[in-house]
């Protein structure tokens, strides 16, 4: 197995109660649909993208990113923790939400420099349901194979970033290096922590582990900010995971940075900071991560990419009184 670390300390495996899976995750049904409880080695891939390729380019300095879809899922009160049920709806309502139940997208980033092609996350395959898989049909649309990768980056081992790297077993990414962080790794292949967790989440832990195991000899382990290729830095932003991280895209004196799960409901987490999701593992390191990094990306006006914004997720963020709105960029015809 070929593996970088970057740094000298040693990764600490997290006790359970440190990175607890809340109760509610387990109760939000609609992200652990039953094909999300079969082994890694069962996943299929499920093909099932919509008519029409939802695709979004843009350049950063000299590289060319697509954002691609993945789908969507739901997101309701009840998977949210800081926010009751009256609010959920009126911070829906105030964002100009149709409906009564938050959809958040699911979005990858395909990042093509001059030399190399690298994908942000790989979304969920087949593990999460029919509003989801969509990744592979988008990167057909834009006749890209998956032998053409070179790199993958998961900027975490949750199942809507990395699901759509195996299906039984086996990988369609043949060329690519997968990079991820050191405490995931130690975090998502610890059979203690797995065994205390709840039932419903041990299929993480076994999607997690079977990426890992097909990647084997293809994997790059990071702990600190490090430079993967020239004009990609992957940056730690923990909380969400124990090696949560987010991705800094520099070209020709443009900045993007590449965010990750720091926002998964935004017409609530924007305006409310504060507000942690149940798929946390440690709630008060993700609010506190959240909030330092609004200030930064919005005091430096840096542009950002997320998992989950409004798709494409791509804009700057805004002071606005006590929380921060998105201001969504403008499409660039590339």
């Amino acid at each position: 197995m070929t593996e970088h670390h970057s740094g000298n300390n040693e990764t600490e495996r997290k006790a359970p109660d440190a990175f607890a899976l809340s109760r509610r995750a387990v109760f939000a049904g609609a992200l652990l649909p039953a094909a999300a409880l079969l082994p890694a080695g069962a996943i299929a891939q499920s093909g099932g993208a919509g008519p029409v390729p939802t695709i979004s380019r843009f350049r950063v300095g000299e590289f060319v990113v697509s954002a691609l879809s993945d789908g969507h899922l739901p997101l309701a009160a009840d998977v949210l923790s800081g926010v009751s049920a009256e609010d959920y709806a009126s911070l829906l309502d105030q964002s100009g939400f149709r409906g009564s139940v938050y959809t958040a997208g699911v979005t990858a980033y395909l990042v093509e420099t001059p030399t190399q092609r690298v994908l942000l996350d790989a979304g969920t395959g087949a593990v999460m349901g029919p509003t989801l898989g969509e990744l592979a049909a988008n990167l057909n649309a834009l006749g890209i194979a998956p032998q053409s990768i070179d790199m993958v980056i998961a900027t975490h081992l949750h199942p809507d970033h990395i699901g759509g790297l195996i299906a039984n077993g086996v990988t369609a990414f043949t060329n690519a290096e997968l990079v991820t962080h050191a405490a995931d790794r130690a975090f998502w292949t610890d059979s203690a922590i797995k065994a205390q967790s709840p039932e419903a989440f041990q299929p993480f832990f076994d999607l997690a582990g079977g990426v890992l195991s097909v990647f084997d000899d293809r994997l790059r382990i990071v702990d600190g900010e490090t430079d993967v290729v020239p004009g990609l830095t992957v940056v730690p932003l923990p909380g969400h995971t124990p090696g949560h991280m987010g991705v800094r895209i520099e070209s020709g004196g443009d900045t993007v940075l590449m965010w990750g799960d720091i926002v998964h409901a935004a017409p609530i987490q924007l305006p409310r900071p504060d507000i942690a999701i149940a798929f946390d593992a440690d709630q008060a390191a993700a609010v506190k991560t959240r909030q330092a990094l609004f200030d930064q990306v919005a005091t430096d006006r840096t542009f950002v990419l997320g998992s989950h914004l409004p798709f494409p997720g791509f804009g700057l963020l805004e002071k606005n009184g006590d929380g921060y709105r998105f201001i969504h960029a403008h499409w660039e015809y590339v």
